[in-house]
């Protein structure tokens, strides 16, 4: 089973820390250090999105940056960009598997929203001025939450979160019930199924990737990131979610008829010799 990959996020301001979290952290975790959060665009929030779906937990460096004046009181904040970060991360991963790491006996005002989130905090008044061993009680109290919680993938609250329906009314037609009825037979015996598998040589094949599009909308499908331990190498994997074996169930028959439409299209195609079982797309 692969690390738990874990999001880091800080300020200019808040690097030094950071560093010293990601030195702390490093054997047990994946860390994904996202140095671009000190400046957002519609780039970086989409890449803020698809990183906030592809990690299990997320730890943010809370540095008195900023001054606020609310309600006609001073009040030291953290960074805008980081809040923001926060706040996404929460929304596709949940309050308890998000971290906040601030420096003790230092008053920050934190948003309404956040009130119920209880920081882990440091000494970063050391007379040595050693970071690395003042962020190492925090650390362990972090690491000792990751170990509790486990993987997101394996969370079937988060994977509710991730595979949210959309308010489109998508069509489904011959190759959606295709794709969708391909990935719950190969991975009937496992959680997931590679999309290499999945799409063979045809990865350029418009209707597979719309269909593939079309079901993760829909949240009858999941795709997920995955990693193979032995050849050091990430891979994207879909699996079928309950609400899309709940839709195979009430249309057997339509999923059953394009399955069948497919099959004696390829077997009129293909040299006599050339049949197979496999299910096709």
């Amino acid at each position: 089973m692969r690390k738990p990959r874990v999001f880091l996020a800080s300020s200019v301001e808040g690097l030094g820390v950071a560093n010293a979290i990601n030195e702390c952290l490093d054997h047990d975790v994946e860390l994904v250090h996202w140095k671009a959060s000190f400046g957002l665009s519609s780039y970086t929030i989409d890449e803020l999105m698809v990183k906030s779906k592809t990690v299990d937990f997320a730890v943010f460096v809370f540095t008195p940056d900023d001054v606020s004046t609310i309600r006609e009181q001073s009040h030291v904040v953290a960074r805008d960009n980081v809040l923001f970060e926060l706040g996404l991360f929460i929304g596709s991963l949940s309050r308890e598997r998000c971290f906040i790491v601030k420096p003790r006996g230092v008053v920050m005002h934190f948003p309404t929203d956040l009130l119920g989130l209880t920081p882990a905090d440091y000494d970063g008044d050391r007379s040595d001025n050693d970071l690395t061993q003042a962020l190492n009680a925090p650390c362990i109290k972090i690491s000792k939450e990751i170990k509790r919680l486990g993987l997101a993938s394996e969370d079937s609250e988060i994977i509710k979160v991730r595979t949210k329906k959309t308010a489109f009314d998508y069509v489904i037609g011959d190759d959606e019930f295709r794709f969708l009825m391909a990935v719950f037979q190969k991975s009937s015996f496992s959680q997931s199924v590679s999309a290499q598998e999945l799409f063979g040589h045809d990865n350029n094949d418009p209707h597979l990737t719309i269909a593939a599009v079309k079901l993760e909308r829909l949240g009858l499908v999941e795709k997920a990131v995955s990693y193979n331990q032995e050849y050091d190498y990430e891979y994207y994997t879909y699996s079928v979610t309950s609400d899309g074996v709940d839709f195979i169930l009430s249309n057997e028959d339509q999923v059953k008829a394009a399955v069948q439409k497919r099959s004696a299209k390829k077997v009129f195609s293909k040299p006599a010799d050339s049949f197979d079982d496999d299910i096709p797309f």
